[in-house]
């Protein structure tokens, strides 16, 4: 049975547009951002959207997703220029509902695409007549506001607590980096072939652009839209898809043949999966999540990948067994995270994170990395791991344990792969063009007793 998200999407129903009256696209696009603003995360309503839109070309699929995106990505400048332009028209957002103001967000949005004042009725007649010369007010309006927050929409209580720990530079570079569309990153399995043989299979094989990661020795950027997970270099696992900074954590925990791995939250598996590559498949491999659909997954990948001996368990890193107590040479303790480095592919999280949200991850996110510690055997090396540039859920961190755990020291990323730089933390920053990662943060330690 589908559930009420499901159902509005496929109804296609939003202030009475239905299928087909405003334009597939519009409609699509319209609904997908009614469901997201409801609650479902906007990549997997896209998604469903996109799956059940037979009737829309692989261009109105690619057309379809950068509309969704761009509204979603840009709110924050978007209902500015709004609120001002209704204002310059003696309006206000207050006398129009909600599916209004959604209504012309889009068109909002199709302005900040470059598209033609002119062009705007033909993609939604009614809202574009609404309120007299909006949209052309909006057209020739250079949009210009000090406050980077604004222009590159992201919260303010975000964008606060990224100046305060790194900078107002910083900040702002992270902020606009985040508005790019992420990349397509590909790793190789070097147990099955190299990099320099698949960039040439993608190329004269399958007629794919792609070009080397800068960073990560395995990793490939593919430049166009491809559907790669119908290739055979995908369903015979000698590729993987997985972001240029996950890679590179992947090179911290730098595991050998034979070393004992725990992998403390796994998920889906992608950075278990390096790990096996890079330690060529040789050693014993445990990985945790208290999910068990996604450990399902990863058995899943691992199995079309060739590799059979990770052991998944579904439970909370809290209740670590004594049996694996001491028991690892490397750890891996990537924990649940706020996810902001990940911002530009799910760009909605922005919007629904909260402060206390981000401050309730930090106690979890302690005792997690105190078990994986647990996890290690005297002398094993602890690599701790978020997709989050927040200090609160970084460096903070990291200081807590040096300060409350007096059997581990830091040591250098440097000593772990000639890739990483020679400093005990490190932040993987997003960006900041269409080829850059994702933003990471990776830091080092040593079990000492």
């Amino acid at each position: 049975m589908k559930n009420r998200s499901e159902k509005h999407v496929d109804d296609a129903i939003v202030g009475g547009a239905k299928k087909g009256r405003l334009g597939r696209i519009t409609d699509r696009a319209l609904n997908t951002i009614a469901v997201a603003d409801d609650g479902m995360p906007v990549d997997r309503a896209l998604s469903h959207t996109i799956k059940t839109a037979r009737d829309l070309g692989s261009n109105e699929r690619r057309q379809l997703s950068e509309l969704v995106y761009t509204v979603v990505k840009n709110r924050r400048k978007i209902k500015y220029r709004l609120h001002k332009a209704l204002k310059a028209c003696g309006k206000t957002v207050k006398v129009f509902d909600e599916t209004m103001l959604i209504r012309f967000e889009v068109l909002v949005a199709l302005l900040e695409m470059g598209a033609e004042v002119q062009s705007l009725e033909k993609w939604d007649k009614y809202a574009y007549k609404r309120v007299p010369k909006l949209f052309e007010k909006l057209s020739r309006t250079v949009f210009k506001h000090k406050d980077f927050a604004v222009t590159y929409s992201l919260p303010a209580w975000i964008a606060d607590r990224w100046s305060n720990a790194h900078g107002d530079s910083t900040a702002e570079k992270w902020a606009q980096s985040l508005l790019t569309r992420g990349p397509l990153t590909l790793r190789v399995n070097t147990m099955k072939a190299s990099r320099e043989e698949i960039l040439e299979s993608l190329l004269t094989d399958h007629n794919i652009e792609c070009e080397p990661t800068t960073r990560a020795p395995h990793g490939i950027i593919v430049r166009q839209p491809a559907d790669i997970e119908n290739l055979p270099l995908y369903r015979e696992g000698i590729v993987e898809i997985q972001d240029e900074g996950s890679q590179l954590i992947v090179e911290a925990v730098a595991p050998k043949p034979g070393d004992k791995v725990f992998d403390a939250c796994a998920g889906a598996g992608g950075k278990t999966l390096g790990l096996l590559a890079y330690a060529q498949g040789k050693g014993e491999f445990v990985a945790v999540d208290i999910d068990k659909k996604k450990l399902s997954e990863l058995q899943r990948r691992a199995k079309r990948a060739g590799y059979n001996q990770v052991k998944t368990f579904d439970f909370d890193m809290i209740d670590l067994p004594k049996k694996y107590l001491a028991w690892a040479d490397r750890v891996l303790v990537d924990t649940p995270c706020s996810g902001s480095g990940r911002l530009r592919r799910q760009p909605d999280t922005k919007w629904r994170l909260t402060e206390a949200e981000l401050l309730g991850f930090a106690g979890k996110q302690f005792a997690i990395l105190s078990r994986g510690v647990d996890a290690a055997k005297v002398g094993g090396i602890i690599i701790y791991a978020t997709c989050s540039l927040f200090r609160e859920e970084n460096e903070a961190i990291v200081q807590r344990l040096l300060e409350e755990n007096g059997n581990v020291r830091s040591i250098r990323l440097s000593d772990m792969s000639p890739h990483l730089p020679d400093e005990p933390w490190h932040y993987i920053e997003p960006g900041p063009d269409e080829s850059g990662p994702d933003g990471f943060f990776i830091s080092a330690f040593q079990k000492m007793s």
